[in-house]
């Protein structure tokens, strides 16, 4: 399968407009010398190192001696993933490291889990045979393609529905042809699968008509053609160029080779599981999710439901390639959507206003922008069933609204009530616009909004959720592992897929699920030791968190210098900011940092301009550090500010209204400012605690030296974390219109840059959108990373950890073919040709749909009914070919426990153990430095989420992409081409570059 790689040409354009500029100058200086230095695609050679590891063995002892190996002072290592200087289509190999064996090492202890996989008893001499199917409608204006058209959710999930009644249709017309409904499983789309092999009249396939009469006879599909404009519909069906798949033949579904890799079966299975759910047409579909359409709704208010529904995917999991089963992964899922309702209804339910009162008093410039925004590109539909994507509200009032009808005007209530005979009862409310294009260019029309409703099965984007809603939808998607297995259990029973309910399709196909889920035995690893300044603090390996004792004090504090309070909450009085700030210096100061009182107390205006100002008189004083209060639930602030600190090079610190509450108030208020100290001293420099080795660990496993500053978290071993954050999708009509991306991707990268592994640093840059694979510019932010490290520590780190998010299964060749060589282009520019330190790449993924929990979940609260922090599975669920684990590294004190799945997809010789890369990994998930208590993702992938967050952030107040600053002094001109696209970008990487000033080597977004 081809991985998803970016647009070559857009690539090579911006790569180009990259080496133009003085930062980059080394890059281009040296892309010969590396080009010729790349690694050669690997033989057998990477082969038998795959069969070796399946009987291979590691032990403590063996990972001993590799370490000595490696800290003989050599930085010289062997790449072990088969990479090519090739384009990177997925052509070349893509080649994963072998699957090592499960740790060896003494975990605290062992737990039972339950895993929500179900598994797949296939036949085992079984084919099915695949076609291509082609749905097309005729009519005056040409033919069209039944299954394609745009992406919106109403209308794909129109044309899929569409597609499978032409389908339905057209199997019992033809049944002679096509034998057993119950033995086709259809895509809903382009692709069949069949149990016998359909008998062709010609070789190139067959084709059906269904003339219009019999459209027009038929309940089931007299509405897929077009109105009054079509003519016939045509089924056409040929082979596909893979015809025949034998079901029980998993070998091509975990080939070592990602580029490789036939995923045939698994789409088959997948489909397969899924002609229940079609058939019976109780859900919205999407890809792998199905949402009920009409049951368990919850009202989030403002206009939209939560639908439940769940996620259904097929892996294959073992041991080795001896033992792969397929499995059947469900898991339970909720999301909003907006309500089938009038979209009057929908503006009154939004704006929590009645719409008498609406009508009297008309629409605010305010309200009208807010709900334009929730109905930009929703598909919606008048009284007479014309169907339009929605731009906006319109800024006139409907009575205001004239036509040209015959040579005169009218006003719109006029037109509806002589044309349809219809009374506008809110003609002093705006109109719904829709913006057509025609051949003359864009119409715009005008429709009552009280005469508009909107379409069923439209999701509400993240973006248009507001903050209430998002709390109504933590509270109710926070549900305790035993309810959770019940309704994932209900959805798979309801979905067909368990004994309670007959499904001929998988019957037929002679396929069991079987009930039982699938059970594992996972370790729970030890927790660390924490160190401070003044005593160490042993962590219970069983709760995963820890206290702060009163005489405690930092690992090494930090030292502020001038710094002011700033408060942009009118509704906070000064006395009461004043006395929250006396409070965070008196535990700053208890936990040893060097800290007075605020030189200056601003009560700040939110005014760009003035706020300008007033960082550049903050300069001119050597204000080091900025403490500003801002107003709950608003962004205003917070995002100017942090735009200023990266162009005054000024340290800040948001808190909100409610924090400062809560910290100054009776319940909880010192672990508030346990909190905020903490996240003081991480962003000026200091360091919380470090990390050992617990003595139990080192007990159980008859270990003399600290594993943890030794091996796990040595100074030769560098760490970083990549992530990327995506622009929302552009609007209809920019689309439409072919308009370049205004907002780039936002590539954070967080390293462990200084005297320790705990010591992060981070920067951000732009790129072209929608492009998972980050190579642009790669080299050099991580080249100059490496000379970071360099001044720092004296010497280059021999070995390379790289933590990558935002990756699917299917883009890991991508990583390989093209992301791994920038690395290895990256340790050229810093060390030069002989300088060739270990490389690991492991792609961890949070979103995916794995649940671990244990077998009897008991306790009322989450934290007694969830596995422990730490827990860690290995084998029996986890991938047959290459190295994988299941882990749960934080404390779990809401809902169930979501695990982040980790995979190996670069790791040099000599390898890495399992010990060493599931022990670092936890170790790292205790380097947050904010909470006492493991996050859910390593300290430096948690660090780049952040950056690359913050750089989204900076670019939009930069550019003013939104218009929420208060001044026009930031503004954003839509690019005219791709090529001023990268130029902006470009001009953005180097205007808000952080690697500049005194922000540069500290963890400034803490």
């Amino acid at each position: 399968m081809a991985t998803i790689s970016p647009n070559n040409n857009l690539e090579g354009m911006a790569l180009n407009r990259a080496r133009g500029r003085g930062i980059r100058a080394a890059s281009k200086a040296n892309d010969a010398t590396i080009g010729n230095e790349l690694p050669r695609p690997g033989t057998g050679d990477s082969m038998e190192s795959l069969s070796k590891s399946f009987g291979g063995n590691c032990s403590l002892g063996g990972e001993q001696a590799l370490t000595h190996k490696r800290d003989s002072g050599v930085a010289s290592a062997t790449p072990a993933s088969s990479v090519s200087s090739a384009s990177g289509d997925g052509s070349e190999p893509a080649i994963l490291p072998g699957k090592l064996p499960p740790t060896r090492a003494k975990p605290a202890r062992t737990i039972d889990i339950v895993s929500n996989m179900n598994e797949l008893v296939l036949p085992t001499e079984a084919y099915v045979y695949r076609y291509d199917v082609e749905i097309q409608v005729v009519h005056l204006n040409g033919v069209k393609d039944l299954s394609k058209g745009p992406p919106n959710d109403y209308l794909r999930e129109e044309r899929r529905k569409n597609c499978y009644k032409v389908w339905q249709y057209i199997v019992q017309r033809e049944s002679a042809f096509f034998g057993d409904p119950y033995t086709l499983y259809y895509d809903r789309a382009a692709t069949l699968y069949s149990l016998t092999k359909l008998a062709f009249k010609e070789s190139s396939g067959q084709q059906f008509t269904v003339p219009k009469q019999q459209i027009s006879e038929s309940p089931l599909i007299k509405d897929v053609l077009p109105k009054d404009k079509g003519e016939c519909i045509l089924i056409g069906i040929k082979c596909a160029e893979q015809c025949n798949l034998l079901l029980s033949d998993f070998a091509g579904c975990i080939d070592p080779d990602v580029n490789s890799r036939d995923r045939t079966l698994q789409q088959f299975l997948e489909l397969a599981t899924s002609q229940k759910i079609f058939e019976t047409d109780a859900y919205f579909n999407f890809g792998n999710k199905a949402f009920l359409k009409n049951e368990g709704r919850l009202d989030l208010g403002g206009g939209k439901w939560l639908c439940t529904g769940f996620e259904k995917n097929v892996r294959f999991v073992g041991d080795d390639e001896r033992s792969v089963a397929a499995v059947l992964q469900i898991d339970s899922k909720k999301t909003a959507f907006f309500k089938e309702i009038l979209v009057s209804d929908f503006v009154s339910e939004h704006l929590r206003v009645r719409l008498g009162e609406l009508q009297q008093r008309g629409m605010r410039p305010d309200e009208i922008k807010s709900v334009s925004h929730q109905l930009r590109d929703l598909v919606v539909y008048t009284h007479n069933g014309a169907q339009f994507e929605a731009d906006a509200l319109s800024r006139e009032r409907a009575q205001d609204i004239m036509l040209d009808i015959e040579d005169k005007q009218v006003s719109l209530p006029t037109y509806f009530k002589e044309k349809y005979g219809i009374q506008l009862t809110c003609p002093n409310l705006p109109c719904v616009v829709q913006r057509q294009q025609t051949r003359a260019g864009w119409r715009t029309k005008h429709h009552p909004m009280e005469l508009v409703k909107i379409r069923p099965g439209q999701r509400v984007d993240l973006k248009k959720q507001t903050p209430e809603q998002v709390e109504k939808m933590i509270k109710d998607c926070a549900v305790l592992p035993k309810k959770r297995m019940e309704e994932t259990e209900q959805h798979r029973q309801h979905a067909g897929l368990g004994a309670s309910r007959p499904n001929e399709f998988l019957a037929n196909l002679q396929l069991q699920i079987v009930e039982k889920h699938k059970t594992a035995k996972a370790a729970v690893l030890h927790a660390p030791t924490v160190v401070y300044k003044t005593d160490k603090q042993p962590v219970d390996s069983s709760r995963g968190d820890w206290k702060m004792h009163a005489n405690r004090k930092f690992f090494r504090p930090a030292r502020v210098g001038i710094w002011v309070a700033m408060l942009f909450d009118e509704r906070l009085d000064g006395p009461s900011a004043e006395n929250f700030v006396n409070q965070l210096v008196n535990k700053c100061r208890q936990r040893g940092m060097d800290i007075n009182l605020p030189s200056h107390y601003e009560k700040a205006k939110l005014n760009t301009d003035y706020i300008k100002q007033l960082m550049q008189t903050y300069v001119a004083h050597g204000v080091k550090y900025i403490l500003f209060i801002s107003p709950d639930n608003k962004d205003t602030a917070h995002d100017l500010m942090k735009l200023m600190e990266q162009q005054t090079q000024i340290t800040t610190q948001d808190v909100r209204t409610k924090t400062v509450r809560k910290a100054t108030g009776d319940r909880g208020a010192d672990m508030v400012l346990e909190n905020l100290a903490m996240k003081a001293n991480m962003k000026l420099g200091g360091l919380c605690h470090a990390l050992e080795a617990s003595t139990d660990f080192l007990r159980l496993n008859g270990l003399q030296s600290n594993v943890m500053t030794q091996r796990w978290l040595r100074p030769s071993r560098l760490f970083v974390g990549l992530d990327v954050c995506h622009p929302p999708p552009q609007s209809r009509e920019e689309r439409c219109l072919k308009i370049p991306p205004k907002e780039p991707s936002v590539v954070g990268m967080c390293v462990s840059a200084g005297e320790t592994a705990l010591d992060l640093t981070g920067c951000f840059w732009y790129t072209m959108p929608k492009q998972e694979a980050i190579i642009s510019d790669l080299e050099v932010y991580f080249g100059d990373a490496l000379k970071q490290v360099k001044e720092k520590r004296g010497s280059l780190p021999q070995e390379i950890v790289v933590y990558r998010d935002g990756v699917s299964e299917g883009q890991y060749g991508m990583v390989i073919t093209q992301e791994q060589l920038k690395f290895r282009k990256a340790f050229r520019l810093a060390g030069g040709p002989d300088y060739k330190p270990h490389l690991t790449i492991v792609v961890v993924q949070k979103r995916g749909s794995y649940r671990i929990m244990p077998p009897a979940p008991t306790g009322a609260k989450a934290f007694d009914q969830n596995v422990p922090p730490g827990t860690t599975v290995d084998h029996t669920i986890v991938h047959p070919s290459h190295t994988e684990w299941i882990m749960v590294p934080h404390r779990t004190i809401q809902g169930t426990a979501k695990p982040i799945r980790c995979t190996v997809v670069v790791d040099d010789e000599p390898r890495l153990s399992m010990e060493d890369l599931e022990g670092t990994m936890y170790a790292l998930c205790y380097a947050h430095e904010i909470v006492n208590s493991p996050t859910s993702l390593p300290a430096p992938l948690y660090g780049a989420h952040e950056l690359a967050k913050r750089g989204r952030n900076n670019f939009r107040v930069y550019k003013n992409v939104d218009g929420s600053t208060t001044s026009g002094n930031f503004s954003l001109s839509a690019p005219t081409s791709i090529s001023q696209a990268l130029d902006d970008f470009d001009e953005a990487s180097e205007a808000l570059d952080v690697r500049k000033g005194e922000l540069k080597g500290t963890k400034f977004w803490a």
